[in-house]
């Protein structure tokens, strides 16, 4: 049996420098910790955006509808304006016809009188049929009514003698005339 000796003082190997399991845990640790850190914040500012996100969405959506009622505000009020405009071109051009008739009795002769008056307010056309005493009161009759400031395109369309002498309880010959004019709607009110 051999047995070895040795008498040489042993030196212990030192360690090497070098990474060991602890500080191989600690640096694993610290990784996850970061890792951890990162992702929580990540996390948190994603969460932030998507609420940021949302309250966008709805107040995307709260300004669609608020569009929506702008235009539709917009429409109503153009009909709104054109009814207006439309109303007051009507007052404008509103014959009142009991102001005509009272400006219109003041442009008759003494002894001249109307039997009728038809109006038609697409041509504009006015036919006045009446009675006068004689001539000379149809020409004046003629001439007054060619100042009135409604009318214009005054002439004498048809003129005669109704009854005679005897004809009337006054005994008196009485001249028919027809006048047409033109109508100039929203005179003078």
């Amino acid at each position: 049996m051999n047995i070895k000796i040795n008498l040489l003082p042993t030196v212990k190997k030192k360690k090497k420098k070098g990474v060991t399991d602890t500080t191989m845990i600690i640096i694993i640790i610290f990784f996850l910790v970061a890792l951890g850190l990162t992702y929580f914040t990540y996390w948190n500012k994603v969460n932030i955006l998507k609420s940021q996100l949302s309250s966008l969405n709805s107040e995307i959506e709260r300004y669609k509808d608020m569009e929506r009622l702008k235009n539709e505000k917009l429409s109503t009020d153009k009909k709104l304006n054109y009814y207006i405009s439309t109303t007051k071109k009507l007052i404008n051009e509103e014959v009142k016809f009991s102001v005509f008739f009272e400006e219109l009795s003041a442009y008759f002769p003494k002894y001249a009188y109307l039997t009728s008056l038809d109006v038609d307010k697409d041509s504009k056309l006015i036919r006045m049929t009446g009675v006068t005493d004689n001539y000379y009161t149809l020409g004046k009759l003629l001439f007054h009514l060619k100042q009135f400031p409604q009318f214009s395109d005054v002439f004498l369309s048809n003129f005669g003698k109704q009854g005679g002498r005897g004809a009337t309880p006054e005994g008196v010959e009485k001249i028919t005339f027809t006048i047409m004019a033109k109508w100039k709607i929203g005179g003078k009110k």
